[in-house]
């Protein structure tokens, strides 16, 4: 019975609803598949409740103990009875703050009316596709990409164009391959997910040039710019003035704070974008929390985080280590807090990175992403925000695993 629900679970990780064909539905909708990454902590958690031990590598959710100052902020504002709306952009106070931060950090100067604070940095890249996508304009995504980018530009009506890297590393001359008259955007995630990668100066500069020859506007998501190991984290609108007008940067406190569950998101960008995307959020979401504005706002003023990146990249060399160990391929993460890990060759015949995920969560009850969910057969990610010790016993059950399927890859 177990693995029949698993086998569901498995089909429905990028397969659409099939009500496409109902005219009771609608069917851009329906054509749009779930988030993988959530699919599986789902299916990990029900496992879980089970009584079976799972190795959660699934979710990007570090686990950052909260600051004791973004509590006293948020039981102030509960104290002070700040539960009614804000403005639908955000409260002066947050506002301020993320101004003072794109200074200090990115070296960015923006007012208040070029600022727009969300429910996660989630909403704040939907708004933007929205407000600058017509119908059949393109979107420029390098690949692997994270799971949402391809499924957002659809429901804005847009088309998807992926970008192949050079060794996971994006690059602008094969960017530039895929510009058409079409091209409305550009979407970039440094340090990426899945793979860690850090964008060098060099490259942005490069594709900053691109953008504002053709006109083509930068979606910069930088959720993960304060976890860097390796390398210098730059915002492309920090390269000249031109390009600022030409960007959109994206960023929140989900990664660099742990508090993915307060969804609170903000995004930068010249005034006339940040209108739209107001008018987009004016008929959804309207504000976000007004507690979690001013935690958020609390956190925005705590600028040194090195003690949790410090934990951060002790798990990361530790699993490196490891997988050398292992003789496992992968992608040296320069920041962020994932690991894409290639599938070995041995046991790939016939076997998808969906397949590989379903039975190392069915045999071992070790919950990873499959790399087709981030456009790229043939890897895996493992997400290392958990405690060392469930990395420590999660990597040596991916090792029997691994093992056990060559043993069986040799008998076929």
């Amino acid at each position: 019975m177990l693995i029949r629900k698993l086998n569901l679970f498995s089909i429905s990780l990028l397969t659409p609803l099939n009500t496409a064909g109902d005219d009771m539905f609608s069917k851009k909708i329906s054509s749009i598949p779930t988030s993988v990454t959530f699919e599986i902590l789902t299916a990990a958690k029900k496992l879980e409740a089970q009584g079976k031990k799972i190795y959660h590598f699934s979710a990007g959710e570090p686990d950052f103990p909260l600051d004791s100052r973004i509590k006293a902020a948020g039981i102030k504002a509960m104290d002070d009875n700040f539960v009614k709306y804000t403005s639908v952009s955000g409260i002066p106070e947050l506002k301020q703050e993320i101004i003072k931060k794109l200074k200090r950090d990115n070296q960015l100067q923006y007012a208040e009316e070029e600022i727009i604070v969300t429910a996660g940095a989630k909403q704040a890249l939907f708004n933007a596709i929205l407000a600058i996508c017509n119908p059949g304009d393109e979107a420029i995504i390098p690949k692997p990409y994270w799971v949402s980018y391809l499924q957002q530009v659809k429901l804005a009506d847009a088309v998807p164009i992926i970008a192949e890297t050079e060794n996971f590393q994006v690059k602008a001359s094969l960017i530039e391959k895929k510009i058409s008259k079409k091209t409305k955007a550009i979407i970039i995630n440094s340090p990426c997910n899945p793979t860690g990668i850090v964008i060098p100066k060099k490259e942005l500069e490069q594709i900053a040039t691109l953008a504002v020859k053709h006109n083509i506007i930068v979606i910069s998501d930088e959720i993960y710019e304060k976890i860097i190991y390796e390398g210098k984290h730059h915002s492309i609108a920090s390269l000249g003035k031109e390009i600022r007008e030409n960007t959109i940067t994206v960023n929140g406190v989900s990664k660099s704070n742990g508090l993915t569950g307060l969804r609170l998101g903000y995004a930068a960008a010249p005034r006339e974008i940040i209108k739209l995307m107001n008018i987009i959020q004016n008929h959804t979401t309207s504000n976000a929390s007004s507690i979690v504005q001013k935690m958020a706002a609390a956190a925005l003023r705590i600028s040194d985080n090195k003690e949790l990146i410090d934990v951060l990249q002790q798990k990361r060399d530790f699993i490196q280590e490891r997988l050398r160990e292992m003789n496992i391929s992968f992608v040296q993460p320069q920041g962020a807090f994932y690991f894409f890990i290639e599938i070995p060759r041995t046991i790939t015949t016939g076997k998808q990175s969906k397949e590989f995920c379903q039975q190392l969560l069915e045999q071992e009850g070790v919950a990873c992403v499959p790399g087709i969910a981030f456009g790229q057969e043939g890897y895996f990610r493992l997400s290392y925000t958990c405690s060392k010790e469930d990395i420590s016993a999660g990597l040596q059950a991916i090792d029997r695993f691994i093992k056990r399927q060559k043993m069986l890859k040799r008998k076929e």
